[in-house]
């Protein structure tokens, strides 16, 4: 795929059905008054005096409606959120187009099939392979690329995004891990993704830390590896850093085509044990997305060199 086609990169979601802003953030026209007050005084007390805007995903893992539609689905998440954050107040009212898309997603089967995308659509090109009916909605994106690890002319590309399949359950191919990833390694220079996923949760003291998103990645050719950072959140909170050579990425036995299970996400982006960071306790998260870079320089170039800095 020509680098120059990079830029028209997206992630395409169903924002006309499960629209971002009104599932993370639970503004005050969206909630009921008890709601309201009771995230002032009680829910986002670990979104107070933050130095940066706290993100999306925390927000909606803060909000009384989020904890309450995580608890209603029965979502690993749930149980750290209200440790974090408290009960969801019993008045709280989960909006019933969520639910009910639940219950939708939860009866499609199959992955929609990988077809060959155009690179030239006026506001960017699907990249995911969520099927276009009852889909949910993925943003932020971010993409890097390996060039030419294709094939001549043709990148290895990936791309990061916050992925709202990660708040669903039972009967989704999706691992609960709001922090999607999408790669093109196809010899046809279009802007389609031959496979998707949600980063593996990490363990720490025996308790997984799942990805709630932010989601970001930065390639270094010089070593022919993709890194990838997300914001986690359990029992602790922090940063979880994931490593992945190009070799891995275009290896169909590790990373298969198609949206990936927990396993096969687990095989593709933990061949290098990833790390988690910036451990703090759960409410104490930090709200800014993490930045990646890669010193780029060849190994033993001078200090620093091949270090990928958060």
């Amino acid at each position: 795929m020509k680098s120059s086609k990079i830029a028209a990169l997206t992630v395409l979601g169903g924002l006309f059905l499960f629209t971002a802003s009104h599932a993370q953030t639970a503004s005050p026209q969206n909630v009921n008054e008890h709601s309201t007050q009771t995230s002032q005084a009680h829910g986002p007390r670990g979104l107070q005096g933050l130095h940066f805007p706290p993100s999306a995903p925390r927000r909606f893992v803060a909000s009384e409606e989020g904890r309450a539609f995580l608890k209603a689905t029965g979502h690993p998440l749930a149980q750290y959120a209200i440790q974090a954050f408290g009960e969801p107040a019993k008045k709280t009212v989960v909006p019933a187009r969520w639910l009910q898309q639940v219950a939708e997603g939860s009866q499609q089967a199959a992955d929609a099939a990988a077809a060959t995308v155009p690179c030239t659509a006026n506001s960017g090109a699907r990249f995911n392979l969520e099927p276009r009916q009852n889909a949910w909605p993925q943003n932020e994106a971010s993409a890097d690329f390996l060039p030419n690890r294709v094939g001549p002319a043709d990148d290895l590309i990936v791309q990061a995004a916050n992925d709202w399949r990660g708040n669903l359950t039972t009967g989704v191919r999706w691992d609960q891990s709001v922090s999607g990833y999408y790669v093109h390694r196809s010899t046809t220079a279009d802007c389609s993704a031959q496979f998707e996923g949600g980063l593996p949760s990490i363990t720490v003291q025996g308790t997984p830390q799942l990805g709630i998103g932010d989601t970001v990645v930065a390639a270094d050719p010089e070593r022919d590896a993709i890194f990838m950072a997300d914001l986690r959140f359990g029992n602790l909170s922090g940063v979880g850093l994931f490593r992945a050579s190009g070799k891995t990425l275009l290896d169909p036995k590790l990373c298969p085509s198609g949206t990936h299970s927990e396993a096969q996400a687990v095989s593709c982006w933990t061949v290098t044990p990833p790390a988690f960071l910036l451990s703090q306790p759960g409410p104490d998260l930090g709200g800014a997305q993490p930045s990646i870079a890669v010193d780029e320089r060849a190994t033993g170039a001078g200090t620093g060199a091949g270090d990928a800095p958060l």
